[in-house]
């Protein structure tokens, strides 16, 4: 079976509410507390151990409240995409 492709890119802070497109999907990452290096992606505002915001252009969850990373990587082809860093600035020509 092959795995869905998913572009996706993750910054250190929390997307502003007025600067998300609508037809990408957002979900907060929580770091584990024995080792900042793993985290899960959850569906919710994450409080304790933020770690950042996960962007992708399609869904990931699929109806769970959760997915942590390895499995992520486990279901998906993911592709690290600039372009859909909120924050990057526009290039000009």
């Amino acid at each position: 079976m092959e795995k869905e492709v998913v572009n996706y890119y993750t910054v250190k802070e929390r997307i502003p509410e007025d600067i998300r497109k609508s037809n990408l999907f957002y979900y907060d990452l929580r770091h584990y507390d024995n080792n900042i290096n793993k985290y899960c992606i959850e569906r919710d505002k994450v409080i304790v151990n933020f770690y950042g915001t996960l962007v992708t252009d399609k869904e990931v969850l699929n109806g769970r409240e959760y997915l942590n990373r390895d499995d992520f990587v486990k279901e998906k082809t993911a592709i690290r995409n600039k372009f859909l860093n909120p924050f990057r600035k526009k290039e000009h020509k």
